[in-house]
């Protein structure tokens, strides 16, 4: 009886380590550097895009959809997180 569940549960394996990634890089990074606008703005573009996205998604692909949805938006955070500390020349993974 829970055949259903296999597919949703094989995307969500991954959820924990990019929310785990995304809380190194958003709180630890961007929030220890005092860039909280830049926190603001990625919480509040991906929440927007992550409603769009669901919306859509579980229409079209149902629970799955909603699992790959949740993946998608916590990889678009760790993203746009990357993305705006390289603008303001914070590099993560600069070896010296």
């Amino acid at each position: 009886g829970y055949d259903q569940s296999v597919p949703v549960l094989r995307i969500l394996a991954f959820t924990p380590l990019m929310v785990l990634f995304g809380n190194i890089v958003t709180v630890q990074c961007l929030l220890s550097l005092g860039l909280k606008k830049e926190y603001s703005r990625i919480y509040i573009a991906t929440s927007l895009i992550g409603m769009a996205a669901m919306i859509v998604l579980i229409y079209f692909f149902s629970i799955e959809g909603a699992a790959f949805s949740v993946l998608s938006i916590e990889a678009l955070v760790v993203a746009l997180t990357i993305y705006r500390l390289r603008k303001n020349n914070i590099n993560l993974f600069k070896q010296e």
